[in-house]
């Protein structure tokens, strides 16, 4: 789910493999997409959803190769939305280690140690410790034009 204002967008930072900078995301667990949207926004921020989901289009489709430590493979169907909110900030300490809302200079930061990353030139260890934006989320973000 992606929640932005005009000068930020609300991101987490994921406690669990994958590591990483992320917006918020989750599995659907039996709900139909715009119902798991909202369930997981408020679980992972804290926020209600305001209104209805604003599907995301995406140009490179939606069947993406994403490890899933959950359920195991190696890809996942995404759907992205867009959403309104309200409320306040209350993060899922289960599974986030923050959330908070970034500039898009701070998110292409995080995109440029991802880069680093992807390029071999960050250890597995280092990554851990110091993540950049989650892989899949540098390459939603991108193909967005966002970043």
């Amino acid at each position: 789910m992606i929640a932005r204002n005009e000068k930020r967008i609300l991101i987490v930072q994921r406690r669990e493999k994958p590591y990483g900078y992320a917006a918020p995301a989750g599995h659907l667990d039996g709900d139909d997409y715009p119902e798991a949207c909202i369930r997981e926004f408020q679980e992972k921020t804290g926020l209600k959803v305001v209104g209805e989901p604003k599907p995301i289009q995406l140009s490179k489709g939606t069947y993406r190769r994403n490890e899933c430590r959950r359920e195991g493979g190696a890809y996942h169907f995404w759907r992205l939305f867009e959403v309104q909110w309200e409320g306040k900030l209350d993060h899922s300490k289960k599974e986030t280690m923050g959330v908070g809302w970034l500039t898009i200079k701070q998110i292409k930061l995080l995109g440029e140690r991802t880069e680093k990353y992807l390029d071999g030139k960050i250890t597995e260890m280092n990554w851990m410790t110091q993540p950049g934006l989650e892989p899949i989320w540098y390459e939603f973000l991108k193909e967005l034009e966002i970043i």
